[in-house]
């Protein structure tokens, strides 16, 4: 509120430069709060994306099962260890594939995994889940938001920086004016 009044004050030790400074910072702050609608509708247009992607995925895409066709290979020596093996696995049409994967550092040869495919039998990442959609939808909107904020905060210091330039060459100037006067 303080702001406001700032912005309002037409009393004599309120200097111009406050008013421009406090109208644009409301200004900034009006404009964040407005963008909030299109936010959201930033966020519900990646939502709806994200369920037609979802739902094209999980048409196209099935789990399958592999069969490792060598001993996993460890490939980090990190807690929760990675590890890659050779896997093949046969299309509903007979089609078999190969190649290599993450699999579970406790796999052997000949065991089997899931593993994702697309309808044309080759490897692919599992459909989006509604989680991984909304988690999408949730960061396109609140990107939206801190896009927009970011904007006006910067858009508030360059129009800060002009006004505090401006009263730096005023204070120049008066003091230049009494520097005579005073004689400093």
């Amino acid at each position: 509120m303080q702001v406001v009044r700032l912005a309002l004050n037409r009393g004599p030790l309120c200097r111009r430069s406050d008013r421009v400074e406090a109208t644009a910072l409301l200004t900034a702050i009006l404009l964040s709060l407005a963008a909030i609608p299109l936010s959201a509708l930033a966020g519900t247009a990646m939502g709806e994306r994200a369920r037609t992607v979802a739902v094209e995925q999980s048409t196209d895409r099935r789990a399958t099962l592999a069969t490792l066709l060598e001993d996993p290979e460890i490939t980090s020596l990190l807690p929760g260890q990675a590890a890659s093996a050779t896997v093949t696995w046969t299309t509903p049409t007979g089609v078999e594939h190969q190649a290599a994967i993450e699999v579970p550092p406790t796999a052997r040869l000949g065991d089997e995994v899931n593993v994702w495919t697309s309808s044309r039998g080759n490897l692919a990442t599992p459909p989006l889940t509604s989680a991984q959609v909304e988690a999408r939808a949730a960061a396109a909107a609140v990107g939206a938001q801190l896009a927009a904020m970011v904007l006006m905060w910067i858009a508030f210091v360059g129009v800060r920086r002009g006004i505090n330039r401006r009263r730096y060459q005023a204070w120049d100037k008066e003091w230049a004016s009494i520097s005579p006067v005073l004689g400093t």
